[in-house]
């Protein structure tokens, strides 16, 4: 289990986004105006808060929850 449930991992962005690479995810992430954090390694995490701010990033049909 995670340690904090409103984090939202690189695994779960890619799985969600159907990316298999970190580059087009930041791309789409960056085009969408979600805000994310980068952490050891270059790794990308963020919230449901960020995602589910941004009404565009739904309207790609994926849902955050």
């Amino acid at each position: 289990m995670k340690e904090n449930p409103n984090l939202v991992t690189e695994e779960e962005l890619l799985a969600w986004t159907h990316f298999r690479t970190r580059a087009p995810l930041i791309r789409w992430l960056d085009q969408q105006g979600i805000e994310y954090h980068r952490g050891a390694g270059g790794r990308v995490c963020t919230t449901l808060q960020a995602l589910n701010s941004r009404g565009s990033a739904n309207d790609d049909g994926l849902e955050f929850a």
